[in-house]
Formats: structure tokens, sequence, C-alpha cells
């Protein structure tokens, strides 16, 4: 492992409307429900996940609570950048002498617009990201299962989640397909994906 690898710590998150999960050495370590608990005077977070949700209707008037995504994608940048930061901490808990860069692949909706993919990632960017690649759900989901998404043949994914059912399909990158990962100006997205996502294998009931 080089000096660069030691201080580059790759996660891949999958961010849903109810929940949002965090895999990293292909392994979920964090899965908890994507909401904030937020004070309604000061704006300032005082929970994220199951925390926050416990909080929800049963707290005093002032503090509210804000679920970050609608439909898969971000509703409240703001509550979604401090959700991620949140869930990120929650991987290593306690002090550290360092914070390593961050490389995240996310998951987004096959329908996504440019304007929320925009959103995305610069939450993530802001939750102290230094690179970061977006994938749609199907396409991370067959390479999860072990689709050679390289073959020059259709498959259908079914996504079933808090939104409902989704049925898109994920086929070879130089077809018109759902699912191909965004490409950074280095070209290597794609590859990036294929190799973060594995650990979604199973992550999703």
């Amino acid at each position: 492992m080089g000096l660069l690898n030691f201080f580059t710590q790759e996660i891949a998150i999958d961010l849903g409307t109810a929940n949002t999960l965090i895999i990293h050495n292909d392994k979920v370590v964090v899965d908890e429900p994507s909401i904030v608990a937020m004070d309604r005077t000061t704006g300032k977070v005082i929970a994220i996940g199951r925390q926050a949700q416990q909080m929800h209707g049963k707290t005093h008037e002032n503090i509210k609570t804000v679920r970050p995504l609608r439909d898969g994608v971000i509703a409240d940048f703001r509550a979604a950048e401090e959700m991620i930061k949140g869930m990120i901490k929650m991987i290593n808990p306690g002090r550290q002498l360092f914070s390593p860069q961050l490389r995240m692949v996310i998951c987004i909706p096959s329908g996504i617009t440019e304007v929320e993919k925009r959103a995305v990632r610069d939450s993530a960017e802001h939750a102290q990201a230094k690179e970061v690649y977006l994938i749609h759900e199907p396409m991370a989901a067959a390479i999860g299962i072990g689709i050679d998404v390289e073959e020059p043949m259709g498959n259908m994914i079914t996504d079933a989640g808090h939104r409902g059912i989704h049925a898109p399909s994920a086929q070879h990158p130089g077809g018109r397909a759902h699912g191909r990962a965004d490409q950074d100006r280095s070209g290597r997205g794609h590859d990036r994906a294929r190799q973060s996502t594995t650990g979604l294998r199973g992550a999703r009931s």
C-alpha cells in the first residue's frame, strides 16, 4: 500500500429516502435512517440517524426533524450535507490523529436531473470528499450482484425501495443505457465505481 493510499479512505454511499448506507472495505459500516434533528432557533444540527428518528414528534417544540431526501434526491441541501458529515464520522468513532482524504462513490436514481446531480456532488464535497463519483442505482446493483456490465446485452434490474419499485435496464456502456457512472475529467469514474460498489452486494434489502 502506497503512502497516498494510506491517507485516502474509499467509501460507497447509498443515499436513500428512508435509510442511508455507507460501505467501507466491502462491509456495511453505517446503516442509519436518513433523518436530521435541528434546533428551530439556531439551525444547529442536534442529532442524525437513529438518534434523530427517536426525537421525531417526541421532543421539545424548538426541535424539528428533517428528512433531507425526497424521492431519492436531495430536497434540503444543508441538512443533507450535515447528515453525510455525521454519518462519515460514524465510520471511525472517537478521535483520530488525522482525517483521511475521502474518495466517494454515491448511488443516484436513474431519473435524476443534472441540477439534482450537482446537489449530491456539492453535498459530498462540502463533507470533505476529495473525489466524488456518481453511479446510477441500477448499474451499482448490477455490478454488486456480479453482472458483467461490459457484455453487449441488456439486463433488467428491479430496485425495491422506499420510493417504490423501479425496473430500469443496465446495458453495455456503449449503448444508450441507464446506470452508467458519471465520468470525471480523467475518465476513471466508471472504473472507480466498479471497484467501490462491489461492497453494495446484498446490502440493500
